[in-house]
């Protein structure tokens, strides 16, 4: 009997944690589509008079500033075409993030599979792009996205089994 309700608590627990992360997929996927939004039409801009634009007041204040002036040369030499590849990238992420991540709220069993596979191979992507950057919050997000495919994972075993109990109990 204390197993069972310890085993119910767990459950619970889990299911806490699966709905609060399958809600920051949805903020973070809003969050990608947003920025991909942003850098597209960075892109289809010219990137470094834009940021003379932008830098215009910090330079007028110090001209010799050597942390601006690094950062237009950096600007003057980032390919266009990397820029909407990211742009393209964040997207096609925020938005599948986005609906995938709701459609497992709204319990729809064909979005685990889809999301799990979808998480996995973006999962595997940011592992190479971390063994070449080396970033620390790439990191973080990693790990967050292997928990999150654990909890996706286990809630949609604990779906079918309850799918399969209503259909014996309906035969």
């Amino acid at each position: 009997m204390l197993a069972c309700i310890n085993m119910q608590a767990e459950t619970r627990t889990f299911s806490l944690f699966f709905r609060i992360g399958m809600w920051w997929r949805v903020f973070y996927g809003s969050l990608k589509f947003s920025a991909g939004v942003a850098l597209l039409m960075v892109a289809s801009s010219d990137l470094p008079s834009l940021f003379k634009v932008i830098s215009r007041g910090e330079l007028i204040e110090d001209p010799n500033d050597l942390f601006i002036r690094s950062l237009g040369l950096l600007f003057s030499h980032v390919p266009l075409n990397s820029v909407a590849f990211i742009a393209y990238y964040l997207l096609v992420w925020g938005a599948a993030d986005v609906f995938l991540s709701v459609n497992i709220l709204r319990y729809k069993l064909w979005a685990y599979p889809a999301a799990f596979v979808f998480v996995g191979f973006f999962t595997l992507y940011e592992i190479f792009r971390v063994i070449h950057t080396h970033s620390l919050f790439l990191v973080f997000i990693i790990f967050v996205d292997i928990f999150i495919l654990w909890l996706i994972w286990r809630e949609y075993g604990i779906l079918k089994q309850v799918k399969m109990s209503i259909e014996n109990n309906e035969s």
